[in-house]
């Protein structure tokens, strides 16, 4: 029982230590207004592209690939953030598995991403005039909950993928942009030229969002489209998830000779 405690001690403190939420004016201006602007902007040139009958499924789309930008941005940098303030020697030192800190910082993350984009999507559906039914609500609640954990797996790879570069604003804009053109959520995946649509199905979040599209908007049934959600899941435990953990224990294992501790920690 002491274990359970003090995993849920590591999330409140990952929470309070990432969030500015004592502040309540930073954390409206930059948890909450910055995804509801990228959401607006990105809905916004969909309703000029494709016109205000497609509106819906733009706004939905782009507030599940927002949840991916938080974790990229959170989880993803967390181990870059501790190597550049020094203690990144004192994690991997700890007798506490450091895939069990990373986890319940994502934690804290989801919960985060999963506040963002309700508060985006809730403003939008007001200024747009969007409708909403309970059904509707409980399905897109199910899916955001299935892109967030999926968005927060692939930011834990990133975040010890990381590590083995000092380029690391080039990565993470670099993959924002991918997620952002490649998943279908400003251009639909069918669209693309074949070997750049199996890239698509590579990617976090585009199979939620092609969920989303069809259960959403097109009505279609769970049971027929249960092999998206079955895909996203393979994807997030067996290959970010997986690999992530994977990596870091390699990079822990090398980090017991002093010169590779030297090199990831001060890169």
């Amino acid at each position: 029982m002491e274990n359970v405690y003090r995993f849920f001690r590591r999330v409140s403190f990952s929470y309070k230590m990432s969030s500015v939420l004592n502040d309540w004016r930073t954390f409206f201006t930059i948890d909450l207004l910055i995804p509801l602007m990228q959401m607006m902007c990105y809905s916004l040139v969909g309703y000029y592209v494709y016109g205000a009958e497609n509106i819906e499924k733009w706004v939905i789309s782009n507030a599940i690939v927002t949840s991916a930008f938080t974790a990229i941005y959170r989880v993803g940098l967390q181990l870059a953030r501790e190597r550049a303030s020094g203690t990144l020697s004192l994690m991997l030192a700890t007798k506490t598995s450091i895939s069990e800190i990373l986890i319940s910082s994502a934690i804290s993350t989801m919960l985060l991403s999963f506040v963002s984009v309700v508060f985006g999507v809730s403003v939008l559906s007001l200024l747009l005039g969007l409708a909403w039914n309970g059904q509707k609500i409980l399905e897109f609640v199910f899916i955001l909950i299935l892109a967030i954990f999926v968005a927060t797996c692939f930011g834990f790879f990133v975040s010890c993928l990381i590590l083995l570069t000092t380029e690391i604003h080039l990565v993470t804009n670099t993959i924002d942009k991918v997620l952002l053109i490649f998943t279908g959520a400003n251009f639909p995946v069918s669209n693309f030229p074949y070997l750049v649509e199996q890239f698509c199905y590579t990617l976090p979040l585009t199979r939620s969002i092609l969920f989303s599209s069809k259960k959403l908007i097109g009505g279609e049934s769970v049971i027929s489209n249960i092999y998206l959600i079955r895909g996203e899941l393979v994807l997030a435990f067996c290959v970010f998830l997986i690999l992530g953990i994977v990596l870091l224990k390699k990079i822990w294992k090398k980090s017991c000779n002093k010169k590779v501790v030297s090199w990831i920690c001060c890169k």
